[in-house]
């Protein structure tokens, strides 16, 4: 089925060459360290989740529920419909749905940090 990672799984991989010229996201409160772990991965700044072929990243925890959504959707849209009711989850399906872009300015390289994840 390939790989499927949430956030810093992301970071992972991308510093073991496996993201290397794919499109994929990660956490945007440390945007600029993370991106900086795969310099050949085409990072998408302003993305809830981001598939390229196999691969699906997310951007955080809570997104990460939604790309879990838009994954198993996509096996049996019945099973993901009742699995969010039964827990009270209304996910956003759209992937490009990023509020938290704007607020850590990944468009503009992200705000430094100095901690290491």
């Amino acid at each position: 089925m390939g790989n499927y990672l949430i956030f810093l799984d992301a970071q992972i991989l991308a510093k073991a060459g496996v993201l290397d010229k794919k499109r994929a996201t990660t956490q945007k409160w440390a945007w600029a360290e993370l991106v900086a772990s795969g310099p050949k991965v085409k990072w998408v700044p302003c993305a809830r989740w981001v598939v390229d072929g196999n691969i699906w990243t997310s951007s955080g925890v809570a997104a990460g529920m939604d790309m879990t959504y838009a994954f198993v959707s996509k096996l049996n849209s019945t099973i993901a419909d009742r699995a969010v009711n039964i827990i009270e989850y209304e996910p956003h399906k759209d992937p490009s749905w990023d509020p938290f872009c704007e607020i850590w300015n990944t468009t503009n390289g992200g705000i430094a940090h100095t901690t290491s994840i």
